[in-house]
């Protein structure tokens, strides 16, 4: 494979060497006849390096997993501070990508911050979105407390049924589905206050 800017580069290892380029292009094949840049390290051609790697892999597994978390952990400090520049850098950027993605994804996004409240207040279990939607089609795509349809997304809230301010869990069991209506109505009312409250319980 020719590289794609092979005329940027030195065409000998010695004028790589010369110019700190870490890479030449000869424009030659390897012995092994692949067209490609190579390294000024050992001059040997990228391709070639590539095929390398993936025979070392198929030889090797366990080898390669114990070299990558070598490396992981030992460049863990670095990475973290560079993703912390990083961040810092491109901190609207990243708002912005963040609040177009919640604009695309609303029940995802209400998925994980009921996730993170969940988390803040120490509650146990969790759920999945597809438990959700398990869920909403055991309901027979009813909100619980009034009958209304919960077909749309718009139309459906998730609940816990123990409030997660009163102990509740954050697993599956203690989840329904609601239209926004009975769920703004609720808020973090006891189930059985409010279900006495609308008339359920007397």
């Amino acid at each position: 494979m020719k590289a794609a800017n092979d005329n940027a580069l030195p065409r000998t290892r010695a004028e790589a060497r010369e110019k700190g380029s870490k890479h030449y292009f000869t424009g030659k094949p390897c012995v092994h006849g692949h067209i490609d840049m190579r390294t000024t390290r050992d001059a040997i051609c990228v391709e070639c390096n590539r095929e390398r790697a993936r025979n070392f892999v198929k030889m090797f597994p366990e080898k390669k997993k114990a070299q990558d978390r070598a490396y992981y952990w030992a460049t863990v400090e670095t990475r973290r501070a560079y993703g912390r520049e990083y961040s810092a850098l491109h901190a609207d950027e990243a708002k912005e990508r963040a609040k177009l993605w919640r604009l695309n994804n609303p029940e995802r996004a209400a998925h994980n911050d009921r996730i993170k409240r969940a988390r803040k207040r120490g509650a146990d279990g969790t759920h999945t979105a597809k438990e959700i939607a398990a869920l909403i089609k055991k309901q027979n795509y009813k909100c619980v407390y009034c009958g209304t349809s919960i077909r749309k997304k718009e139309n459906r809230h998730v609940d816990h049924i123990m409030p997660l301010k009163l102990g509740g869990a954050n697993d599956i069991t203690n989840i329904q589905i609601l239209c926004p209506t009975c769920n703004m109505s609720k808020k973090a009312m006891h189930p059985v206050d409010y279900a006495q409250r609308i008339g359920l319980l007397v």
